[in-house]
């Protein structure tokens, strides 16, 4: 596995259409790194059509990035939530003692 050595951090990726099995080492397989993985699938994006660089498949690719980027923001928003929580309940208990 590999590490990232930051807690709470996830890796964002855009998978093609077709990818059935992910083998261990594949960006996007869970398993490979020990955090977590937001994938996103780009609808159309087989890997023919990419590698012709079809021109075509780059508004899928722009609408999966705003998706992926919504979905590590939604992420982030809740461990800050979290701590913040955590921090207004220090402030509570320790503040007029």
């Amino acid at each position: 596995m590999i590490s990232n050595g930051m807690i709470g951090r996830a890796l964002g990726v855009l998978t093609t259409e077709g990818d059935s099995v992910l083998p261990r080492g594949y960006v996007a397989n869970p398993e490979t790194f020990d955090f977590p993985i937001i994938a996103e699938k780009v609808e159309g994006a087989y890997m023919d059509r990419l590698w012709a660089r079809d021109s075509s498949i780059e508004p899928a690719l722009i609408v999966a990035a705003e998706r992926l980027v919504k979905g590590v923001l939604s992420q982030l928003l809740q461990i800050v939530a979290f701590f913040l929580g955590i921090s207004l309940r220090w402030q509570q208990r320790w503040a007029f003692r």
